[in-house]
Order: C-alpha cells, then structure tokens, then sequence
C-alpha cells in the first residue's frame, strides 16, 4: 500500500501567515455582505435592487411560498432523474434504451439514482439484473456495493458471474471478503467460483492470498484448484513463494496440478527465478518442462545461465531441452560458445529449432566470428528449409522467428526466398458468386 502524503505538514513550513490573510479576506467580505442586507432591509419598495435581493432572499428560504399557487419551479436534474427511471422501468422499450438508463443512472451517482436501481436489481428480468450489475463495476459507494452483494446469490448464473467481475474491479475490502466467501463456498457452482479466484487475483487487499491458498488446498473441485492456482501465480512472488514451496513439496498433491502451478509462475510479479531453476532438477519431466517454459516466458531476466547449459547438457527428454533452450534466451548472460557446441550437437528437430533461435538472439544481441560463421555457412540454409519443410506449423513458425531474430542479410534474404516460395505454392483465391441484395426485415417501431 503506498504512502499517503501527511497533509498536516504545511502547518510547519510557514504558511500560516497566508492563514491569517485568508480568514481578515473572508471577515471583510462577510463584513460588506451583512452591510448590503442590512440595507436591503430599510430600503424603499421603489428600489429595484432592494426588491430583486429580498425576492431571492425569499425564495432560497422558502421556495413553494415564493410562487403563485405554492407551486414549486421545475427542477430539470429532478426532470431528467424521473425520466430515467421511467425508461428504466419500461419493459416496453428495447434492452438497448433500458440498458442506456442504467449507465445514465450510474454516472448520476445521487442517492434517488441508486435507489432506482436498487428496485430495479430486485425485479423480475434477468437481463436488466445482468445489465446493472455489470455497469456497477465503475461504482464503488457503498450503495452500489450492496447490490452487487445481493445480487451476488442470483438464482441466475450470469447475473452472479458479472456481479463477481465487478465486485473484482472494485477492489474493496468489502469486495475482497464477498469473493472469498463464494470462492471458498463449495456450496456455488464452480463457474462462479472459478470467476471469483480469477478477480480476486488482481485485487490488492490483506487476507487475498490466504483466501486464494485456502481454494488451492481444496480438493473437491479441479477447475476451482486451478483458477486460484492462476491467481497465486500472478501475484507478486515474494507474497507467494512459501505457498508455492509447501505445495511442490506436498506428496499428496496430484502431479499434474504440481506442474500447472509452475507453469502459472510465467506470469508472476517479482523474480521467481531461483525456485524456477531449482525445479529443473527433479524427477518430474513435466514439472521440469514447465519450469523451463515459465523462465522463458517471466518478465524477470536471470543469472542462471551456467546453470542452464549444464542441465542441457545432461537432460534426456527433448522436451526439455526445448524449453531449455528458450529459457536460455531470458537470462542476462550465458558461455555463447558452449551454446553453440550443445546445438550443433542437437538431435532432435523440435529442440534443434529452438536452439537455432537462441543463436539467432546471440548473433543479434552480442555477435562473434564464430556464431556469424556458423549462422552464414549453416543455420540459415537450416532455417529456411525448417520454415518450409518442417512437420509442425509450430516448428515453421519457430524458423521463421529464429530468421527475424537474428536479422543478418542473409537471414533477410531468406525470409523473402520462404516468402516468394509460399505465395507460389500457395493456391488461386476462389472466386464467389455475388449474392442477390437481401430484403430488409420489418424492424420493431420501437
């Protein structure tokens, strides 16, 4: 939570000189005010300025008494209020014109509004229940709050579900602790559960990690398991790195959501790098791909390039070494030359792909002889047959990229040989027939 500015500091940094100005320049106008009315009071019915001062003395008093008739003078906000919720309450109206209402009653904000849509929230129609929930997302006052609580246990799903979405943008402890009870309800039904995980993840109030891990615990559920898994793992590590610790070594969790839950660490705020790293070591070939795949893909760059190579130099499974080799690509430095000797080593076409593209990344960031060498005589010509010939659409797609990344003319060049190739290859667009103009459908009048 940021700091807040101590406001009452400007008392000690010599401004209550300007202080004691502003009261005598607010004593002096009050002091020509009180003279005016005073005036006004003894002045003659002739005086224009007396008479217009003492009829809107009158009428800010005593409005309904100040008309003719007692009647009271329109009040277009009052107006424009009372037509708004005639348009809101009018089933006769298309959804569109009523769903307008409700955003124009949300942005009016008063008391009158809320109240409206309050009533309205309780009715009969879902989609207009669904309709004000969803617009509340951008109302945090209380009385917004309270209807996305109710309607938070709407007998229809998605009217729940768009309460939960804003409840989530709100962002308030009251919000945080409503998602929490439906996430941890086993109660609901695992949509609405599942959305609440989601939203809590990006809401930054205490007790939001506990509430998260209490879900991830839980076994009655995958789904549910699963969403606040995404969650935790979006958050910031250093909140999470005990929850992630415990639950990797749990023996009685079931591998597969062992390795979602590295996987969902490609997303974490902070540096998750170290536990990544430690992750490669395991037994679990699964668990090891997605910690490779999640250092490759975190925002954090890492040191743990000898570290790295070293694993690849050993690891059995091309998988892996695939995800090795992307991982590679995110740490600040690595022994170029003894990437170089592992790729040409690579058997597998998938993994070699990627490791032509850590090259190519090299080649670009940091060139030698070497690597230009090996890149001119030899990867490129690879690349581009990769790009054309390979077995998987991912696989040419990776050629391509690793040909972009390394940006040397004769990568280049290559990429407009595979252009030129595929535009040959490709077949004649097929003409269609033009269709007959349609009728038009007989709209509502409304």
């Amino acid at each position: 939570m940021k700091n807040r500015t101590d406001i009452t500091k400007d008392a000690k940094t010599g401004r209550r000189p300007l202080l004691f100005l502003g009261i005598i320049a607010v004593a002096g106008a009050l002091a020509s005010l009180l003279i005016f009315a005073l005036k006004s009071r003894t002045a003659t019915p002739d005086s224009g300025v007396a008479d217009s001062a003492g009829a809107a003395l009158s009428a800010s008093t005593n409005p309904v008494s100040s008309v003719p008739n007692g009647v009271a003078p329109s009040n277009p906000g009052a107006q424009e209020l009372a037509d708004l919720v005639r348009q809101l309450n009018d089933a006769s109206l298309p959804l569109s014109e009523r769903q307008k209402a409700i955003s124009l009653l949300v942005q009016n904000g008063s008391p009158e509004a809320i109240a409206a849509l309050k009533e309205a929230a309780g009715g009969t129609s879902a989609e207009i229940r669904g309709a004000i929930a969803g617009a509340l997302r951008g109302c945090a006052s209380p009385g917004c709050t309270s209807i996305l609580l109710a309607l938070l246990h709407d007998s229809e799903e998605s009217v729940a579900i768009a309460a939960v979405d804003s409840l989530g943008k709100q962002g308030s402890p009251e919000a945080a602790t409503a998602l929490g009870q439906v996430l941890n309800d086993p109660q609901q039904s695992s949509n609405l559960r599942c959305e609440a995980a989601l939203d809590l993840g990006a809401i930054d109030q205490f007790g939001v990690v506990a509430m998260l891990t209490q879900a991830a615990q839980q076994t009655d559920d995958k789904d549910v398991v699963d969403a606040a898994l995404k969650s935790l793992g979006e958050r910031d590590f250093a909140d999470t790195q005990s929850f992630f610790e415990n639950f990797m070594k749990n023996p009685d969790v079931d591998p597969a959501l062992r390795a979602t839950a590295v996987g969902d660490l490609s997303a974490a705020e902070g540096d998750p790098t170290a536990f990544l790293t430690s992750l490669l070591k395991g037994t679990d070939v699964q668990v090891r791909i997605e910690a490779a795949w999640a250092l490759s893909a975190t925002s954090a760059t890492g040191a743990s390039g000898a570290q790295l190579l070293s694993l690849l130099q050993s690891e059995p499974e091309e998988d892996v070494r695939l995800r090795l080799y992307q991982a590679l690509r995110n740490q600040d430095s690595y022994d170029v030359s003894a990437a170089l000797a592992i790729v040409q080593q690579e058997s597998d076409p998938s993994a070699r792909i990627a490791g032509l593209d850590l090259l190519a990344k090299a080649l670009h960031d940091n060139p030698t002889p070497a690597l230009q060498g090996y890149f001119d005589q030899t990867a490129i010509a690879e690349l581009k047959n990769d790009a054309l010939n390979a077995g998987s659409f991912d696989d040419r797609q990776a050629a391509v990229l690793a040909l972009t990344r390394a940006h040397t003319p004769g990568a280049m060049q290559a990429l407009q040989e595979i252009a030129g190739e595929l535009a040959a290859a490709a077949p004649p667009p097929q003409e269609t027939a033009p269709q007959p103009p349609q009728p038009r459908r007989s709209g509502s009048s409304r």
